[in-house]
């Protein structure tokens, strides 16, 4: 245990009688304003988001215990297997860091970053992981980092859209989206998107509104996150080339205005998806974010898998 700011903390597994004191500790951080659904359903007290989100074996989650037992802070992570080329590696998004407001700035969160590292690398055996600092734990987060991207947010006023597109169902999905993106893998890595993973990530999210769009050549498919009535959110894109891109995204466009979208925005993080989007109009938002990544070693260089990294989107908002 260590001194901070008058406390002792203490960094142990999130086990359930947690439960209580974590909730109190994210009602204190996020108050009760219009955020995400998944947070608006935790400032209701409801935590099947958590158990959709920590699923046994597929995830670590920490909390730093003050002195009298309640919950200072926060940190999670998910674990997912990661395709580069031939290789299948494992990788893991660092996520919900939520320390206390009064313990900004200290050693909290620093030491909950170094216990979830310890538990994915040394005893999960994780190859690398990812994280999206926010403002707070910025300094504290890239200063470590193995290595770093800049993310950002683009957006786009909806259009009169001509293109061809097929709005799926969730199993019409899943029976789909699995082959084409085992065979866009081999272009750049990203996570293996399996059946398993693709029902749990959109189908049983139960802070998920998704829509599923298919170009009718089949070779694209794109997943479309609903934010209150006004605005979608691309969640996800595979296309085997610019043309399928372009279509399913400006099919995607047209999906969303016939649900009363007015706006539209992605997370791309790498070229030539980066590029294609500023050709249907997209511009990048103020709003920027950095990428960390935190390796074990490995085959592969930390850079590279950076800046090669396909469709983070998808990663970024499971997330």
């Amino acid at each position: 245990m260590e001194r901070l700011r008058g406390f002792y903390t203490q960094t142990v597994p999130f086990e359930a009688k947690h439960s209580e004191s974590t909730l109190r500790l994210y009602q204190d951080v996020f108050g009760y304003k219009d955020y995400s659904p998944y947070i608006q359903q935790l400032m209701a007290g409801d935590m099947s988001g958590w158990d959709w989100r920590y699923r046994d074996g597929s995830s670590v989650r920490l909390v730093a215990l003050q002195e009298d037992g309640e919950v200072a802070g926060h940190l999670g992570a998910t674990i997912k297997d990661v395709q580069v080329g031939d290789h299948t590696i494992r990788g893991a998004e660092i996520i919900e860091g939520v320390v206390k407001p009064s313990l900004r700035g200290g050693i909290t969160l620093y030491k909950l970053i170094q216990e979830v590292r310890h538990q994915l690398i040394d005893v999960n055996g994780i190859d690398f992981a990812i994280l999206f600092p926010n403002s707070f734990s910025a300094g504290t987060v890239l200063k470590r980092a193995t290595a770093q991207r800049e993310a950002f947010l683009w957006e786009r006023p909806l259009v009169s859209v001509k293109g061809t597109f097929v709005e799926l169902s969730g199993e019409e999905f899943l029976s789909l989206a699995p082959a084409l993106y085992y065979r866009r893998l081999f272009a750049n890595p990203g996570t293996v998107r399996s059946v398993d993973y693709l029902r749990w990530r959109y189908l049983e999210n139960p802070s998920g509104n998704y829509r599923f769009i298919g170009s009718s050549s089949g070779e694209a498919v794109a997943v479309i996150k609903s934010y209150g009535e006004t605005k979608g959110h691309i969640v996800d894109v595979v296309a085997m080339g610019k043309e399928s891109f372009l279509e399913v995204v400006d099919g995607s466009q047209q999906a969303l205005a016939q649900m009363g979208m007015k706006l539209v925005s992605s997370y791309p993080l790498v070229a030539p998806e980066s590029q294609w989007l500023q050709e249907l109009g997209f511009r990048k938002n103020s709003w920027g974010r950095r990428l960390a990544m935190f390796t074990a070693g490995g085959f592969f260089p930390a850079q590279e898998l950076v800046d090669n990294w396909y469709l983070t989107m998808g990663e970024h908002s499971i997330f």
